[in-house]
């Protein structure tokens, strides 16, 4: 998504399994996995299986992820790696989905961009997958 996972988060699968991990002052909840030990093929196993991602319980963005395909691996790809997306990510802390939209209504608010409360040149309708993948080369995968 591009946030900064400062947040609290988890993922529940379509088993209804919950995953997530500790934070400085917060540990699981019990029956809760530890998602920094589960790889993502074990809750992902199979085209057509999902999770719901939730991310910082304040604003309550709530995702559903869903595994299309697998596709055979290319030797010659660098992984992971995204495919496709769409729009640009809102920016963390702006209040969830309601905060972004009230946001949204005010990018051609020139005090909004002058104060810096708005990135100026912000396009929502934007998405560079070349920037996303670069960002994502830098992310080194658990491996087991």
């Amino acid at each position: 998504m591009g946030w900064h996972d400062i947040h609290l988060h988890s993922f529940v699968t379509s088993d209804g399994e919950e995953f997530s991990r500790s934070f400085a002052d917060v540990e699981l909840e019990a029956g809760v996995r530890d998602e920094t030990r589960t790889p993502l093929r074990r809750v992902l196993p199979r085209a057509g299986a999902w999770i719901r991602y939730v991310y910082d319980y304040g604003d309550d963005w709530e995702h559903k992820v869903l595994l299309e395909k697998i596709l055979r691996a290319n030797p010659l790809a660098v992984y992971p790696r995204l495919t496709a997306g769409r729009r640009a990510c809102p920016p963390e802390d702006c209040g969830g989905a309601y905060g972004y939209a009230r946001w949204i209504s005010q990018i051609s608010d020139e005090d909004m961009v002058n104060d810096g409360l708005i990135p100026a040149n912000f396009d929502p309708g934007e998405f560079d997958l070349l920037e996303f993948n670069q960002r994502l080369s830098s992310w080194v995968p658990m491996r087991k």
